[in-house]
């Protein structure tokens, strides 16, 4: 099953697909001959098919192999590594060879260069993991949707066969490319001249030419993408609104809700199941955990939003039923440490709500974390105190940019989380929110549970019920749906 799949038919689900019929017959000769092995192996590799045709919702997906980009500053400093997280066959290496990624790489960049480092390629992807109440979890980065969409795409739904293909995934290393820019190592022009290779490349491709389906996955927000970087260091030469990318699908963690092809999906959470088992064992957790009547605020101290998020600390120290724990970052690192995110999943597990004031963009991967924990977030109206907020602040919040995700309707939001208008509003409803909208709430949440989990691919059970809930395998079928309807 983990295979990549050289053909598999088109279109809908592999079970309105599967012909018991012509199978019965097969198995029936090979029965007559006493052939029972080969029975179950046949059967076996069609269930296989079934199943992870279904956990791609019908995609068959042909990953392009890039133009590798060779940064003249570090030309001399880079050395092959011993596997990439691209490439179809070494992401299927245990997790045990996995353990140390030192010697990784993402999308040709050696595990140094990318975002927080290698730590960030731990275990494909789902980074650091640690145990809590009997779960293993993961201290994944907010921006690892790149690592986790191509392992997806490798266990379950890569072809090798451009024929076969109905959808095309560009592996474009932008967040890379930005991470050389802050460490100083792109000089200027390099990105730019990267990215016309990289146009050059597609443009000579015959699904490209002919107008298939392509998608990119943008590991951070759509809004680190507006324009193509900021001064000579961080110029990266991709534009969301270069007309080169028009007809291409992007996938990001934050979106503008307007963009006809921009897909907003989850943050990535702590919280990767392996199998069903995993699930429930997760949900009994969260039934049988203590959860105090107060909110938890997890932010940091000093943030450039001209004293509001100072504001929202201030409220919640002074109101005895809301704990303010600020943010701990490893020495040097942009992403908090283990310990410290070990700490944050705690304090949302025994809080009924958590406090979610927006940063440089609407989003933060606390809701998701939060929700994750059945903690209710409380988010503020527009997502920014100031009144009004400005138009394109406003696609990017809750509501707005994850409406396509999840039913279409900006409403979501206000079935698994509370909506303030105000800090003194905020501070109200923890205090004020009466017990059965809280369990309305929760119950929501718990429903909704199954639609923000990326999964642990390296074992997942692909017969789970839950599995085909996963974000990928949503998102997949959102693509989908939009190729059968051009």
């Amino acid at each position: 099953a983990s295979q990549p799949r050289k053909s598999s038919a088109p279109k809908a689900f592999a079970f309105a697909r599967f012909s018991f019929e012509s199978l019965g017959a097969s198995c029936a000769a090979l029965l007559s001959r006493g052939e029972m092995r080969v029975v179950f192996v046949a059967l076996a590799a069609q269930l296989a098919s079934a199943l992870d045709d279904e956990l791609c919702g019908g995609a068959r997906i042909f990953v392009y192999d890039l133009p590798r980009f060779a940064p003249n500053a570090t030309a001399k400093a880079r050395k092959t590594p011993l596997w990439d997280i691209a490439d179809s066959n070494n992401s299927r290496k245990t997790r045990t060879a996995l353990r140390n990624p030192n010697s990784g790489s993402a999308f040709g960049f050696p595990c140094a260069s990318v975002w927080d480092g290698c730590r960030r390629l731990e275990f494909l992807g789902m980074g650091p993991r640690f145990e809590l109440e009997g779960m293993q979890l993961y201290d994944t980065t907010q921006f690892a949707l790149d690592l986790l969409a191509i392992r997806f795409i490798n266990m379950f739904c890569r072809t090798t066969s451009l024929a076969d293909a109905n959808l095309f995934y560009i592996p474009l290393p932008v967040a890379e490319l930005q991470e050389l820019g802050r460490k100083r190592k792109l000089m200027p022009g390099e990105g730019i001249a990267y990215m016309e290779s990289v146009k050059a490349f597609l443009s000579s491709q015959p699904a490209w030419q002919q107008g298939e389906p392509h998608f990119v996955v943008l590991p951070e927000t759509a809004f680190q993408y507006e324009g193509e970087g900021f001064g000579d260091f961080l110029h990266h030469g991709f534009a969301l609104k270069n007309p080169f990318w028009a007809s291409v699908t992007f996938v990001t963690i934050e979106g503008a809700a307007k963009h006809p092809n921009l897909l907003s999906v989850p943050y990535p959470t702590t919280l990767h199941p392996r199998t069903e088992r995993d699930l429930e064992t997760w949900l009994k957790v969260l039934a049988s955990t203590p959860q105090s009547p107060r909110a938890v605020l997890i932010a940091g101290e000093k943030f450039h939003d001209d004293g509001i998020r100072s504001q929202i600390i201030d409220a919640c120290n002074a109101e005895p039923l809301c704990h303010f724990e600020p943010v701990k970052n490893r020495r040097g690192a942009k992403e908090p440490s283990l310990n410290f995110t070990q700490t944050a999943v705690s304090l949302y597990l025994s809080s009924t709500f958590s406090l979610q004031p927006a940063g440089d963009t609407p989003t933060r991967k606390g809701f998701f974390d939060s929700l994750v924990a059945k903690c209710i977030p409380i988010v503020f109206h527009g997502g920014r105190l100031e009144a009004p907020p400005e138009p394109w602040w406003l696609e990017r919040t809750y509501g707005a940019a994850y409406a396509r995700y999840f039913s279409g309707e900006e409403s979501w939001i206000k079935k698994v989380a509370l909506v303030a208008e105000s800090v003194d509003d905020a501070m109200r409803l923890v205090r004020e929110t009466p017990p059965e909208v809280i369990s309305r709430l929760q119950r929501n949440i718990l429903d909704l549970l199954p639609s923000l989990l990326y999964w642990n691919t390296i074992a997942t059970d692909t017969s789970s019920a839950s599995v085909h809930r996963n974000v990928f395998t949503r998102m997949l079928r959102r693509l989908m749906s939009k190729r059968d309807a051009k």
